[in-house]
């Protein structure tokens, strides 16, 4: 979430100073710029999630039956952040 926030905020700024000076060039790059650097996290953090999973989840906790249902829901735990980046 905080670096998809960061993102969202960085975008904001730049549309905001791109749509105050009229400036489509500006507009467009930071849209494109931000849809690619948004899929690309996606993917790390989707791909990182695939091949850690385990390690990844015991970050969080060292409850069994969390990690049960973590394990259980994994998918939608990497399709979550593809979700989230738009």
């Amino acid at each position: 979430a905080y670096f998809f926030d960061g993102f969202a905020n960085a975008s904001s700024i730049l549309v905001g100073k791109a749509v105050g000076a009229n400036d489509k060039e500006l507009y467009k790059k930071t849209f494109s710029l931000s849809r690619q650097w948004s899929i690309i996290t996606a993917f790390v953090i989707s791909s990182l999630y695939t091949f850690f999973q385990e390690p990844i989840i015991g970050l969080f906790t060292n409850l069994p039956s969390v990690i049960e249902i973590s394990v259980k829901y994994g998918t939608w735990l990497v399709i979550y952040p593809f979700a989230a980046c738009f």
